[in-house]
């Protein structure tokens, strides 16, 4: 049976698609394309569900449409090897979101520069059909919104510590949790740090994911534990890559999430944490 491959993007990338799909036209696959702007259509999901690899057309049009939401889940299943994932980030995005470190980003500006990108895709796609005839299929889960009265949590991280949050906050709303990130609540064209200050006020905890990129090259990481401290919501450090934490941070129990594979870290951990810091919280209050 052919291996499945999807097209993410915005209707506006109609070229680029067109590329991908010239380029693929030999490679036995079946490819389909999803828009953004359909994203909310039963069999738009049915077919992302299926799929054996994706193709994430990066844009703010993505950015900031409903299938925004879906992209941690599928950073979520490609991380646990069921998924071959492509990005490609078409023009520069406005927004302060990203769905992974940028250097794991493909970048072409214009509809001409696709070619090579999607050449590159094609060949990718052709040595990788082995590996999809062995491997069993494991569909995307789509996750019911969490109750409207559920915990929600912040967690606050650098950009380019991206996939690891956005793959953390499908493991979190997994277990029923309202996650804050960049990604699911940023908006083109809004005042960065006020939209920040209402995600952490509406939030019973903040998680701060630690490593090089946060402790000593992101200011709004700083910015965001800080004003947790001086607003009296609970601190837990997740700890990402190793690296030296600041005082006041290293004061704190942290977790490790270290491990390679997300299946392996302490999630059971994290969830009591968060129930007893929660808990204590609303006491005070």
């Amino acid at each position: 049976m052919a291996a499945n491959l999807i097209i993410i993007g915005s209707r506006n990338d109609a070229e680029a698609v067109a590329a991908l799909q010239e380029a693929l036209a030999p490679v036995p696959v079946t490819v389909g394309v999803v828009s953004a702007e359909d994203s909310d259509d039963r069999a738009s999901l049915a077919q992302l569900s299926a799929a054996d690899a994706v193709v994430v057309l990066i844009s703010d049009e993505l950015l900031d449409s409903p299938l925004g939401r879906y992209l941690p889940a599928i950073s979520d299943t490609a991380y646990e090897g069921n998924l071959v994932q492509w990005r490609i980030l078409l023009r520069p995005v406005t927004r302060a979101a990203n769905t992974g470190p940028l250097e794991d980003w493909t970048h072409f500006t214009t509809a001409a520069d696709m070619a090579p990108a999607a050449g590159e895709v094609a060949g990718a796609v052709q040595s990788s059909l082995e590996l999809f005839e062995q491997r069993p299929r494991v569909p995307i889960t789509f996750r019911a919104a969490p109750a409207a009265d559920a915990p929600r949590i912040f967690i606050s991280h650098a950009s380019n510590d991206g996939t690891f949050a956005y793959t953390l906050q499908a493991k979190l709303e997994s277990r029923g949790y309202r996650v804050w990130t960049d990604l699911a609540y940023m908006r083109t064209g809004h005042e960065w740090r006020l939209e920040i200050d209402d995600g952490l006020r509406g939030s019973q905890a903040v998680l701060v994911v630690i490593s090089p990129n946060s402790i000593a090259a992101s200011s709004y990481v700083t910015y965001e534990w800080a004003f947790a401290f001086g607003a009296g919501i609970p601190v837990l450090p997740i700890l990402y890559q190793p690296t030296e934490m600041p005082p006041r941070l290293k004061s704190l129990q942290y977790l490790d999430f270290t491990a390679p594979d997300p299946n392996q870290w302490p999630l059971d951990r994290l969830c009591d944490h968060l129930r007893t810091l929660i808990a204590e919280m609303k006491k005070q209050r």
